[in-house]
C-alpha cells in the first residue's frame, strides 16, 4: 500500500503489559527540555539571556516542575495551517486546508513524535493526546488554585470594607459627618465664561 490513507477510526495497542519504562510525561518532557537547553551555548557569566523561552545563565535555577514542562512544550510547539503539495502521497488531501505541526520543528522539541517514512517525516499525532491531557490537567490545577486565591482576596476585601465602615463611623462621631456646604457649589463660578 502506498500513499496517504484516511480512516474513520484507529485503534492503538495500549495494554500496560506491553510497555516498559513507564514514566510521567512531564518528567520525560523536563528531560528533553534540559537536553535542549544544555545544547544552547551559554552566555558569558555577566548576562542572563533568555533562549527558547527558558532562562539560561549562571543564576541558580529552581527545580523544574510539571508546570515548567507544560509551559515549555506549549511555548515551543507551533501549530500551523497548511495545504499539501501536489504529489502521489497527498492525492486524497490536495487542496484541503489542514491543521497540525511541521515535523522538523516538533523533532527539536519531542523527537519521539517524529517518524522517518522514506524520504519524508511524519508525526505520531495520537501521542499529542497525552501532551494535551497533561496541559489540560495542569491548567485545571492552576484555575483551581486561582479560585482559592480569589476567594481569599474577596474575604480580605470584605474584612477591609467592614473595617473602613467602622472607621468612618468613629470619625463621624469625633468630627461629625463630612458634607460639603450646600452653597459652596452653587456660588463657584466657572473659570471660562
Amino acid at each position: 500500500m502506498h500513499g496517504t490513507w484516511e480512516a474513520d477510526s484507529s485503534i492503538s495497542t495500549s495494554d500496560r503489559r506491553l510497555k516498559t519504562t513507564i514514566a510521567p510525561l512531564h518528567k520525560t518532557l523536563l528531560s528533553q527540555m534540559s537536553r535542549m537547553n544544555a545544547g544552547i551555548e551559554q552566555p558569558d557569566s555577566s548576562s542572563n539571556a533568555t533562549v527558547g523561552g527558558g532562562s539560561v545563565g549562571t543564576k541558580k535555577k529552581k527545580k523544574d516542575t510539571r508546570r515548567d514542562a507544560v509551559d515549555w512544550v506549549l511555548r515551543e510547539l507551533r501549530p500551523v495551517s497548511f495545504v499539501f503539495r501536489e504529489g502521489l502521497d497527498s492525492k486524497n488531501m490536495q487542496g484541503k486546508r489542514r491543521y497540525g505541526f511541521i515535523a522538523q520543528e516538533v523533532e527539536r522539541v519531542a523527537p519521539e513524535l517524529v517518524r522517518e517514512m522514506g524520504d519524508h517525516k511524519s508525526l505520531v499525532y495520537q501521542d499529542f493526546i497525552a501532551m494535551i491531557t497533561l496541559a489540560a490537567k495542569d491548567h485545571q490545577e492552576r484555575i483551581e488554585q486561582h479560585h482559592g486565591e480569589v476567594g481569599k482576596l474577596r474575604g480580605l476585601l470584605k474584612r477591609l470594607g467592614e473595617k473602613l465602615g467602622q472607621l468612618q463611623k468613629r470619625v463621624s462621631r469625633v468630627i461629625g459627618p463630612f458634607e460639603p456646604k450646600a452653597g459652596l457649589r452653587a456660588t463657584a463660578k466657572p473659570a471660562h465664561p
